[in-house]
């Protein structure tokens, strides 16, 4: 927070699909990351419930693999 877009008024916004994943529990970093997205030329964004595990790594990458579902489910030709 407090830091400037480096993206200038006049850039075409992008518009393809942008996920963030993100816990229920972790309201703090959802609004975060909301608010960072808010200032980018991003149109299309979208949270993906993240998998709690109680291993960590298995939980992220979980949450990576129902991203890429829906990706490949709503034939996504570009994401991120």
């Amino acid at each position: 927070m407090g830091r400037e877009s480096p993206y200038s008024p006049g850039d075409a916004p992008i518009n393809f699909q942008t996920f963030f994943i993100n816990l229920n529990r972790r309201k703090d970093r959802r609004k975060l990351i909301e608010t960072e997205l808010a200032d980018r030329p991003f149109k299309r964004v979208m949270r993906v419930q993240a998998v709690s595990t109680s291993d960590g790594h298995l939980g992220a990458a979980k949450s990576h693999a129902a991203a890429l579902k829906y990706a490949i489910w709503n034939d996504l030709e570009t994401f991120m």
